[in-house]
């Protein structure tokens, strides 16, 4: 509806930077159509302007560090996280959990609506999400797991969690330790 032109190479950067949330997308396009000139196609210059600061890593990349299982990954996930955030551990703690929470309970919904024999449009339904959320993002995020692998997962952020409820001395770590611990039991096959 902007009647709006951007460059491929562009879109892809813009989504490379605020993620695939399309409309958080869409916003960050609106602002950019807001400074350029009538008839143009939106520069990089514009979309550099309208973009909010975003000095900070998300807490995503700890996301695809679970999602290979690689422990190592992971705790350089976590101090990169860490040192580019200006937040006291507190905050980035609530911040990480509120941020991962919905993303791995959006894959066991999908991972038990699947196993339900659910169609796209049904999971797609059920969950509020987009079909085309649900097809190109959930369910191939949402294979990598295996059965009750991402119980774990669960109880290390909501350790993490109750470490700030409980004053712990350095909740962070305690988050960092717990995923880190979450990937080893998932990697771990059972003892028979």
């Amino acid at each position: 509806d902007l009647e709006t032109k951007i460059d491929l190479d562009l879109a892809k950067a813009l989504v490379a930077r605020v993620g695939n949330d399309l409309p958080h997308l869409m916003w960050e396009v609106r602002k950019a159509n807001m400074l350029r000139e009538s008839g143009e196609k939106i520069t990089p210059q514009q979309i550099q302007k309208a973009l909010a600061p975003i000095n900070e890593l998300q807490p995503t990349i700890l996301a695809k560090a679970l999602m290979k299982r690689d422990e190592k990954a992971l705790l350089k996930a976590a101090q990169k996280l860490k040192s580019s955030v200006g937040r006291d551990e507190t905050s980035l703690v609530m911040w990480t959990v509120r941020s991962l929470t919905p993303m791995v309970l959006s894959w066991a919904a999908v991972k038990r609506l699947q196993r339900g024999g659910s169609p796209v449009s049904l999971i797609s339904q059920r969950l509020g999400i987009s079909k085309w959320k649900i097809e190109k993002v959930l369910i191939p995020e949402s294979q990598l797991w295996k059965g009750d692998d991402l119980i774990p997962v669960l109880k290390a952020l909501s350790d993490a969690e109750q470490a700030i409820f409980a004053g712990a001395q350095s909740p962070w770590w305690v988050l960092v330790s717990s995923l880190v611990g979450s990937v080893r039991v998932v990697k771990t096959p059972p003892i028979r």
